[in-house]
């Protein structure tokens, strides 16, 4: 098993949804105990969203939506760490908002939420529209995911064989993203 990054209780990603030249969205996930689990959309507000989209790193909110509304189909044993999450319009952090306590809620996991977050500096170039990132994985620092072209109509996978760092940073530069933190490179056989 890799380990890449120290994951610490109160850690945020979001899972799925879609990464624009100034959005990015997913289903809003929390780090507790050893797993991540969903937070509920039960009393969530645009004070919920605007708190949750600083602390993993973008300017603000913009949105955010109900019922597992993005991020993918979610099992039914799927663990979930909060509901009722209350913030101001002061609140600097997800980390200093209120709930109901780590694990007490009163929901199932369709009631999972989802954000969509502003990039703090929106790519004013034209955004390769032949690539994308797919199972998009967002942290507080990074957004990660599959590389994809569009070649003749259909998505295709890229293969890495000759692929450079050099190749990571024209490919975020083309989706309109700023510099290579870590590339990895998957090897299937």
């Amino acid at each position: 098993m890799l380990k890449f990054l120290d994951v610490k209780d109160g850690s945020l990603r979001l899972v799925g949804g879609e990464i624009t030249t100034s959005t990015v969205s997913g289903r809003l996930e929390i780090y507790e105990r050893g797993t991540w689990g969903i937070i509920c959309h039960n009393g969530w507000d645009d004070y919920d969203t605007n708190a949750a989209c600083k602390s993993l790193g973008f300017r603000t909110g913009s949105r955010f939506y109900c019922c597992n509304a993005i991020g993918g189909w979610l099992p039914p044993n799927t663990t979930i760490w909060l509901s009722y999450v209350s913030c101001s319009s002061a609140t600097q952090t997800f980390q200093s908002c209120s709930h109901r306590g780590i694990g007490n809620h009163d929901c199932k996991v369709n009631d999972a939420v989802g954000i969509e977050c502003i990039k703090k500096y929106a790519f004013s170039g034209s955004v390769d529209k032949t690539l994308r990132l797919v199972q998009v994985q967002s942290s507080t620092t990074t957004i990660s995911g599959r590389l994809e072209i569009l070649k003749q109509g259909y998505w295709g996978i890229i293969c890495d064989d000759g692929w450079t760092p050099i190749n990571t940073d024209s490919a975020c530069a083309a989706l309109g993203y700023g510099y290579v933190i870590h590339m990895v490179v998957a090897y299937i056989k």
